[in-house]
């Protein structure tokens, strides 16, 4: 899996705890937040919403909001 975040911002952090918590296998592509890469045009092609965090696994993708714990319940499956 790849987890496209910036642990400056609180779901990117929730996320990441979360998979070490389960010692999930991942890889970090690091985006940053305050020069706006979130919303750059590579990363809309990842999560149109242009929010961190974001997971891609295989053609899955997988994106996190204020109240959403996707990324997490999918590794925890």
């Amino acid at each position: 899996m790849l987890l496209c975040s910036d642990p400056c911002t609180v779901n990117s952090r929730k996320v990441l705890a979360g998979l070490d918590q389960m010692k999930a296998d991942y890889k970090q592509n690091y985006i940053n937040y305050f020069t706006g890469e979130h919303k750059s045009e590579s990363f809309i092609k990842i999560n149109p919403h242009a929010t961190v965090p974001a997971a891609t696994d295989g053609d899955l993708t997988l994106t996190e909001s204020v109240r959403s714990r996707c990324v997490t319940d999918f590794v925890a499956r």
